[in-house]
């Protein structure tokens, strides 16, 4: 419960009202608590059934106990790939798996990991690097782990750069508000899911991903250039790709 606390404090914020503020301000309170009361239980729904459905994923991964060179892709959402293990908590997926649990893999079975803005959204750095360090042990020694997220870096040199008034130049999924740089940022930075559970958790640039991977003991990490024969062509745009190896 402390975990589900810590993940949601951030998002709903009451301000403290002077004693004698009206009951217009004590109505509004009451709303702010019904508002608090409903998202933390669309959040315990969500933990209930990601529990739920990570018990009987791990169960159907039995199928997979004796394969090597298995490709996988996390996060996969409604785009399954051919002649991959397609991990996710949606119904399309060939597994349905929490990927912030460890993964019913074994050791060095695997050929190549990859994800596509998928990696944002785990919590850092506890989820990100557990999440990282379960690729490395699935992995076979000079396996491939490739995978795509927002490109903070270069949208905050963008803004640091732009004149006033300029143009902006829309990121895949961009809402009718996002109208200048800084609406931007708060998009690519936060965005707005129900509930706020698959809300961004980081941001990352090529110096943070190149220092993280290489804690984990990747090696051979450098950014790749857009792939289209395994990347989305709506993602082309405001997209960092990374590549790294298993040493």
């Amino acid at each position: 419960m402390n975990r589900l606390q810590d993940r949601y404090q951030d998002h709903i914020c009451i301000k403290p009202q002077p004693a004698n503020s009206g009951r217009g301000n004590t109505a509004r309170l009451r709303r702010w608590g019904v508002l608090h009361l409903a998202l933390v239980a669309c959040v315990l729904l969500f933990e209930i059934r990601a529990l739920f459905l990570h018990f009987v994923g791990r169960w159907r991964a039995k199928r997979y106990r004796n394969q090597q060179r298995l490709r996988l892709q996390f996060g996969c959402g409604d785009n399954a790939k051919p002649g991959w293990v397609n991990i996710d908590l949606s119904p399309k997926a060939d597994l349905q798996l929490d990927l912030r649990k460890s993964l019913p893999f074994a050791d060095g079975s695997c050929e190549c990991t990859y994800s596509e803005h998928f990696f944002e959204h785990l919590d850092y750095p506890d989820d990100a690097l557990f999440f990282l360090r379960e690729n490395f042990r699935v992995l076979a020694p000079g396996g491939l782990l490739t995978f795509g997220v927002p490109d903070a870096g270069s949208a905050l040199e963008g803004y640091a750069r732009a004149t006033k008034g300029a143009p902006v130049t829309p990121f895949p999924g961009h809402p009718s508000w996002v109208r200048t740089r800084m609406d931007q940022i708060n998009f690519l930075f936060r965005q707005n899911y129900i509930c706020q559970i698959h809300q961004h958790r980081y941001a990352y640039d090529l110096e943070t991903l190149e220092l993280i991977l290489a804690d984990v003991g990747f090696s051979q990490i450098h950014q790749r250039e857009f792939d289209p024969l395994l990347d989305s062509e709506s993602r082309l745009n405001g997209t960092l790709y990374v590549s790294a190896r298993k040493s």
